[in-house]
């Protein structure tokens, strides 16, 4: 117990020293880091099941469905570097 106690209070105490090092970003609007855990699984929207993790063709699918707009844009090099990692253009 006492070990588990020692673990949490050291990253507590880095917590606490979080915004010390970085005061221009805050982990969210409150200035406070949320820690969970529990079971990662993905949700229904309009009758499509959204999957609860995406990968590279994911993230090039959702920057298209919003014209590569904030907050789905991404960085030009990798607009400029889509085909070398598009798997449909190696066929």
């Amino acid at each position: 117990m006492e070990e588990q106690d020692e673990v949490a209070n050291k990253a507590y105490a880095e917590i606490a020293n979080w915004d010390s090092r970085e005061p221009k970003f805050a982990p969210d609007a409150t200035f406070t880091l949320r820690l969970s855990y529990g079971t990662v699984e993905g949700y229904e929207e309009d009758g499509r099941t959204i999957p609860p993790f995406t990968d590279f063709a994911g993230l090039y699918q959702r920057t298209d469905q919003h014209g590569n707009r904030s907050p789905f844009q991404l960085p030009t090099r990798w607009v400029d570097k889509r085909t070398a990692m598009d798997p449909k253009t190696h066929l």
